[in-house]
């Protein structure tokens, strides 16, 4: 590993330290009446009238909550709704006993009413967390966080749409945001990389900027790589 390689490593983990972002997580809404379309409304879905994101060129998501329906067959009873919310929250790089990692923790207080009628989809009892607080000004605060090791990354990208044009950028997909993450993979694969492990936004007034933030992580991942031969 050479010294440049080292320099780059510290200064990618001084620069991302409480990134403001929003973290895009699936739901899945059971909900009595089919004809119920709404996403999640709550502390956590809240669009913030001051907030401005780092966008990729097509904007695709102009609220907190991405109105991004998968599934609802209006003939059932009972109706399954999945989408992605937006959850407010800060982006780390930091220590664990298995090594630096990336931590992702939510800002706003999670609502009662959301538990009671939402569930995240794909919940991975090694990484995410769900921590409650009591105190007496504000009462119960629900929070969420997902910490993941950097020696279980393969790489960072841009997100965007799939369309003609960037049908060979690895972060291209049905979901639009502007970086995502993935895991490595056991298996080799066309594109390389396991599954999206992480989809955010970077969120302004922050001062790094989305590509540095792809290119920080990248570097983490390889010198964690480097580190382990």
């Amino acid at each position: 590993m050479t010294h440049e390689e080292e320099q780059l490593a510290q200064k990618a983990t001084l620069s991302l330290q409480e990134l403001p972002i929003k973290w895009y997580r699936k739901v899945r809404q059971i909900s009595t009446s089919a004809s119920t379309t709404e996403p999640p409304n709550g502390n956590e879905a809240e669009k913030e009238p001051n907030e401005e994101v780092e966008k990729p060129e097509q904007d695709t998501m102009d609220t907190s909550v991405t109105q991004d329906i998968f599934q609802q067959d209006q003939n059932d009873e009972v109706s399954q709704i999945e989408a992605y919310i937006g959850i407010h929250a800060v982006l780390s790089i930091i220590d664990t006993d298995l090594g630096p990692a990336v931590e992702v923790r939510s800002t706003g207080n999670l609502s009662q009413e959301f538990f009671e009628k939402y569930e995240f989809i794909g919940m991975d009892h090694k990484l995410d967390f769900i921590s409650t607080l009591f105190s007496e000004d504000v009462g119960k605060e629900v929070f969420i966080k997902r910490i993941i090791p950097l020696d279980n990354l393969e790489y960072a990208a841009p997100g965007g749409k799939w369309k003609l044009e960037n049908m060979f950028d690895v972060g291209s997909g049905y979901f639009h945001c502007g970086v995502k993450l993935y895991s490595r993979s056991e298996q080799w694969t066309f594109l390389g990389g396991g599954k999206k492990i992480l989809m955010f936004d970077v969120l302004k007034p922050s001062t790094v900027r989305k590509r540095e933030v792809i290119s920080y992580i990248n570097a983490l991942t390889k010198w964690t790589e480097d580190r382990a031969r």
